[in-house]
């Protein structure tokens, strides 16, 4: 009977792809064409029927914009067209899918002049839900979150010049809750705001601050207690532009349009702030590199736990990106936007949404231009299945002749066990057949020589 030598722990082969290297599975879904929209700068929502609702910035039977249906595998549907007046037009604010099952969004005119706020049904019915008188604000841009509380919170670029915050009840009653100076605690927020868990309100305005007039980072509470968190120097970011996000880790994330270290550029950041007011510079774009350049839009946390965004150009195609983010600020560029030899952007071109997750795991989003009618573009991408771990032996024993192996398994993963008698020998051979795991424990024996022999496990799939 012989004495086996040391198994080979570290050479296991199969597909292993680092979790930070993904390859994305981009399709376009669909491109504006006037009739359905055109121009769309606010990201996409999913209905409770699990299609996805959206504006159109113009394009629509009145050039003036539109409300657009869409089924996770297109086509864009046309469901109202904006006419201006009291109903205004070019929308530029994301629409919120309400707890009563309402969507809600802003246009910057109309009413009575300052704005309005609607409520819409899955089918593009729409009917005023509350007015803006010019003194509580005018001009929302910046889109509604619904409360802890069920309110509606919200931002104004102006009143007074500089700007502030709302409060919409469930009947449509709008109150303000703070008016922006213009100066230390910031002027012009258009990005609406984020709720944390505690109940705070959080955001941040475009312009003011202490450094410069850069923009600044605040927060409120439901009962008007504002604290001004940080102001933005350029060299750290400039100009955010979309709502903050909560990570995994409680802390706040964010964008800027532009600045950052890359000063002949000035491309904009990504940014990480405590609660408290602790500021982090994560991510300086740079322009036509790779990583792209201008972040208009927002992040979005996936259900991965990693952070999901796009820049309005640059990237190896000149179009804009898609980008991956963890907490430490680890940047992975996914996709590029490119034209063709046509010198057409076919997929898209100058995304300034923020992507939405739906429900069936796949990333949605929009862009400005592009696709067949030059006038934006819809499509949606899915991550590859994350990387399988690699097998690990768990135990050797011996009974009589046998000596039985056990290993880490994957359920559905194959493994296929492969033993050599000489270390310097590339020749390793197949013992027995593959093998599919059904739960988290493989094993396999073999029957003792008086040879030395070596054994490897092969992660097939």
């Amino acid at each position: 009977m012989k004495m086996l030598k040391p198994f080979i722990f570290g050479a296991i082969l199969g597909m292993l792809f680092p979790a930070c290297a993904q390859t994305i599975n981009f399709t376009t879904i669909g491109s504006f064409d006037g009739t359905n929209g055109a121009q769309t700068r606010v990201g996409l929502v999913e209905g409770t029927n699990g299609n996805f609702y959206g504006l159109g910035y113009t394009g629509g039977t009145n050039g003036l914009g539109t409300v657009f249906e869409l089924a996770p595998g297109g086509p864009v549907t046309n469901l109202y067209n904006f006419s201006g007046g009291t109903v205004s037009g070019d929308p530029y604010s994301p629409l919120l899918l309400g707890r009563d099952g309402f969507f809600y969004g802003e246009m910057l005119g109309g009413g009575v002049g300052y704005g309005y706020v609607f409520r819409m049904n899955h089918a593009g019915q729409l009917t005023t839900f509350a007015t803006f008188d010019g003194f509580i604000g005018y001009s929302p841009f910046g889109g509604l979150i619904q409360g802890q509380d069920g309110n509606f919170y919200g931002t104004c670029q102006q009143t007074g010049n500089y700007g502030s915050v709302f409060q919409i009840t469930p009947a449509g009653t709008i109150s303000n809750l703070f008016t922006f100076s213009g100066t230390a605690n910031g002027s012009m927020p258009y990005a609406g705001l984020v709720q944390a868990t505690n109940g705070v309100l959080y955001g941040t305005t475009y312009f003011g601050g202490t450094n410069g007039n850069y923009g600044t980072i605040f927060s409120i509470t439901t009962n008007r207690v504002f604290t001004s968190l940080f102001s933005f120097n350029k060299t750290n970011g400039a100009n955010p532009s979309a709502p903050l996000v909560i990570g995994p880790d409680g802390n706040l994330y964010g964008t800027t349009r532009s600045g950052g270290t890359n000063a002949f550029n000035n491309s904009g950041t990504i940014f990480r702030i405590t609660p408290g007011g602790q500021f982090t510079s994560l991510v300086s774009f740079g322009g036509v590199s790779p990583l792209g350049s201008g972040v208009y839009g927002g992040l979005v946390l996936g259900t991965n736990g990693l952070f999901y965004g796009m820049t309005y150009g640059g990237g190896t195609g000149y179009g804009g990106t898609i980008f991956q983010m963890d907490t430490n600020g680890n940047l992975t560029t996914l996709y590029s936007f490119s034209e063709n030899d046509s010198y057409v952007y076919a997929d898209g071109n100058g995304p300034e949404d923020t992507l939405v997750q739906g429900t069936d795991g796949n990333f949605y989003g929009t862009t400005t231009s592009g696709g067949d009618y030059n006038k934006g573009t819809v499509f949606s991408f899915s991550l590859p299945p994350p990387p399988i771990a690699a097998p690990v032996f768990q135990s050797v024993s011996q009974t009589g002749g046998v000596v039985t192996f056990t290993w880490s398994a994957v359920s559905n993963a194959s493994y296929q066990m492969q033993y050599n008698t000489n270390l310097s020998s590339a020749n390793w051979l197949n013992l027995g057949g593959s093998v599919t795991a059904s739960n988290t424990i493989l094993s396999a024996s073999d029957f003792i020589t008086n040879s030395s022999c070596f054994y490897r496990i092969e992660l097939l799939q």
